[in-house]
């Protein structure tokens, strides 16, 4: 869903590889679970920025990588 509206000047090849790797992650992240994945990705409109939110019901980010997850070409696993 997209809220508020509004235009927003991006590449598009790169914002398409972030969502893409955004959900690659999330689904990797639900691939143990039993059933019922939920993957929730919303995108919003605020103070004149695109705000994408990406949500799902997998294990989690481990303790000890979470400092480390924005940096450049972190991987894991």
């Amino acid at each position: 869903s997209l809220e508020g509206g509004g235009r927003f000047k991006l590449d598009k090849n790169r914002f398409r590889r972030v969502l893409y790797n955004l959900v690659q992650n999330a689904f990797d992240a639900m691939t143990n679970r039993e059933r019922n994945p939920v993957l929730k990705l919303t995108l919003n409109c605020k103070s004149e920025r695109l705000v994408v939110t990406v949500a799902d019901n997998g294990h989690g980010i481990e303790e000890r990588i979470r400092s480390k997850i924005f940096d450049n070409f972190f991987t894991f696993g």
